[in-house]
């Protein structure tokens, strides 16, 4: 997948050949996410669950970061079509 601007979370920055992949640590996080979105729980409840077992949040390395959930970070996570495997690239439409 072609990059450019912030990677997103669960996907980290190849330099060398300029394209994104995939960070294991962060997609097993990921699937834990959409699990429990699919069990039923609330994105309340999955960032109560995720800052209880003490998994960095997106951008704690950012500065400024605070290392915890929000429900923004999860929402996020779920609307975004690269968390779900979908292709990014070419997206946006010019209107004339």
């Amino acid at each position: 997948m072609p990059s450019s601007g912030l990677d997103p979370y669960g996907y980290v920055k190849d330099r060398e050949r300029g394209i994104r992949t995939i960070r294991d640590d962060e997609t097993l996080v990921v699937r834990r996410i959409f699990r429990e979105a699919a069990e039923g729980r609330t994105v309340r409840d999955i960032v109560r669950r995720l800052n209880a077992d003490g998994i960095p949040a997106p951008g704690v390395k950012a500065p400024g970061g605070s290392g915890r959930w929000w429900n923004s970070s999860v929402h996020r996570i779920l609307r975004e079509s690269t968390s779900k495997g979908e292709a990014a690239a070419f997206r946006d439409k010019t209107v004339h």
